[in-house]
C-alpha cells in the first residue's frame, strides 16, 4: 500500500539510512531533484549523488520514510488520500 506523502521533497534535508547500494548509506544533504524512482542529492561535501527510492530508507524532514512508499511522481503522489 502506498503511504500518504503529499510533500514536495525538493529542497528538503535528507539522510540515507539503508540502501541496496551500501556506499550511499549515511550520506546526507539536500534534495535537488526528484524523479519517479530516484532522488538527486547535493551532499554536505558538495557532491551530487543519485539514490534510488525502491530499495532505500530515508530520513526526510525528521521523518523515517521507506522509499517504496514514495515511488512515483510528486504530482501523482499528492492525489492519494489518507
Amino acid at each position: 500500500m502506498i503511504q500518504y506523502h503529499p510533500e514536495e521533497f525538493i529542497g528538503c534535508e535528507i539522510k540515507v539510512l539503508q540502501g541496496k547500494n551500501k556506499s550511499l548509506e549515511g550520506i546526507q544533504g539536500r534534495i535537488i531533484n526528484e524523479t519517479k524512482n530516484a532522488f538527486r542529492i547535493m551532499t554536505d561535501k558538495k557532491e551530487e549523488k543519485t539514490v534510488l527510492k525502491k530499495d532505500a530508507v530515508f530520513i526526510i524532514n525528521k521523518c523515517r520514510i521507506n522509499g517504496r512508499d514514495i515511488q512515483g511522481r510528486t504530482e501523482e503522489r499528492i492525489k492519494f488520500k489518507k
